[in-house]
């Protein structure tokens, strides 16, 4: 893999922790929608991160 890949992979994965994290807080404060959205957003992010990068 080259550099760039490597740190577009990271960058990915930084982005899918954090809306991890987004979406486990608004589940505390019942901001369900919005937590759903979080989640969905992650998961597609894993999905492109595994297939295209």
């Amino acid at each position: 893999m080259t550099d760039t890949v490597t740190v577009l992979r990271a960058g990915a994965l930084a982005v899918v922790v954090a809306l991890f994290g987004a979406g486990l807080v608004l589940m505390t404060r019942e901001q369900f929608p919005f937590a759903g959205l979080s989640f969905l957003g992650a998961s597609v992010l894993i999905y492109l991160r595994e297939s295209r990068l």
